[in-house]
């Protein structure tokens, strides 16, 4: 999970997205809230500025997310998560983000799902 990583640095703050598929990444609408159209700068693998993305889609409440396009450098394949709806009730996590400024190359966490 941490490979598809990236950090988001914009106007006012900054936030976690990761790759779902080549050129896409995935976020929360509250991260990118903040970019009114502008682009987002985006860290992947602790090279700062290593691209730019734009937001393509945000869908704020209920669900709090946000499809961003990349523009990959040449020769860029990041891997991608794989979205699974088969998360069961106490099946264990992992997490990986930029929480704030204490974490400034991420911070992973586990936990196990909490029951239905």
């Amino acid at each position: 999970m941490q490979q598809c990583t990236v950090k988001l640095s914009l106007p006012g703050g900054w936030g976690t997205g990761f790759f779902v598929a080549p050129e896409w990444i995935l976020t929360c609408a509250h991260v990118v809230k903040g970019a009114k159209g502008e682009s987002i700068q985006v860290r992947w693998q602790m090279q700062q500025n290593w691209s730019q993305a734009v937001v393509e889609e945000s869908l704020p409440d209920p669900y709090d997310l946000a499809l961003l396009r990349v523009t990959l450098p040449i020769d860029a394949n990041p891997p991608c998560v794989y979205l699974d709806g088969a998360i069961q009730s106490r099946d264990p996590l992992y997490l990986f983000g930029y929480p704030d400024r204490e974490f400034d190359n991420g911070c992973p966490v586990t936990f196990n799902c909490p029951p239905n």
